[in-house]
């Protein structure tokens, strides 16, 4: 892999991926300028969630997505940690759905 393809790589990821921190960051400076989506379901939302975050499981996207988000606004989803594919699989459903999402 030549250091053109890792930059291009990298840059690609992170044009659809943030961290916790950035993510954290955002929501203490007040309007984070995205919608913040827990995509687990509602036993674990029930047992805590982020403050502000909208609960939107993967599955109910179709059915209250529409309802709950602004598709002009981006949305950034999360579930148990990194290693969860539940936000990535939700964010795909969203961005199908023409909503600008990360993970």
């Amino acid at each position: 892999m030549t250091n053109q393809q890792a930059v291009a790589w990298f840059e690609a990821r992170l044009a659809f991926q943030t961290d916790v921190s950035d993510v954290q960051a955002a929501l203490a400076a007040g309007d984070p300028g995205f919608t913040l989506v827990d995509t687990r379901d509602l036993a674990a939302w029930r047992q805590g969630h982020i403050p502000g975050a909208v609960h939107l499981p993967r599955a109910m996207i179709p059915v209250r997505g529409d309802r709950l988000l602004d598709r002009g606004r981006p949305v950034v989803t999360y579930c148990w940690g990194p290693g969860c594919d539940g936000a990535t699989k939700a964010a795909l459903e969203l961005a199908r759905r023409g909503t600008r999402s990360r993970r």
